[in-house]
């Protein structure tokens, strides 16, 4: 089901566990989902329900569903804490734009709700809070904290500055012909 968050739209997937364990539970029906489909049909998304809400006709109540909304991962005591000065830039970002209150070192733009849009807006800020130009295949070969941060520590040493000229607005006279060629 779609869930739209502060104007972006995520598909979000409600689960009925038999036990324990969400954050487990999570990365399992994730990469069990991948198997059989494509990657953009998989949630980004996972809410946890003791029972789906019901209609009195028995069919589910979807006014009744709780809104899916980003969480973090669950942390168990392995979470890889941010390390450098770039990890704790970039989790910031991260925190922003995926709408989460906690990013660890480890954690996986895509497995904490990220999709193809939110890389890019992620690469755009980057590319303006670092200065650099990284391609975002970047994100896509390194998804996680600390890999990205990586990346970025390089693509400063090598001196790959961001070289897009900056965009200015031109002021026009009213009624005035643009030149054409």
């Amino acid at each position: 089901m779609a869930q739209e968050i502060d104007g972006d739209q995520r598909l979000g997937a409600y689960v009925v566990p038999q036990g324990e364990g969400s954050a487990a539970l999570t990365a399992d029906v994730r990469r069990r989902l991948a198997e059989i489909l494509p990657d953009y049909m998989v949630p980004g998304l996972f809410v946890f329900l003791d029972v789906l809400p019901l209609t009195p006709n028995g069919k589910l109540d979807r006014a009744a569903l709780p809104a899916a909304t980003p969480q973090a991962a669950e942390c168990d005591g392995e979470a890889a804490v941010l390390q450098t000065e770039t990890e704790v830039q970039l989790a910031t970002i991260w925190r922003d734009l995926l709408r989460l209150e906690h990013v660890s070192g480890d954690a996986d733009f895509f497995e904490s709700g990220g999709h193809s849009l939110l890389a890019a807006r992620i690469i755009s800020r980057v590319r303006s809070v670092f200065h650099i130009d990284l391609p975002l295949r970047a994100l896509f070969e390194t998804p996680t904290v600390a890999g990205l941060a990586t990346a970025i520590d390089e693509a400063k040493r090598r001196g790959t500055s961001s070289a897009a000229p900056t965009i200015v607005p031109v002021a026009r006279k009213p009624g005035a012909q643009r030149a054409t060629s």
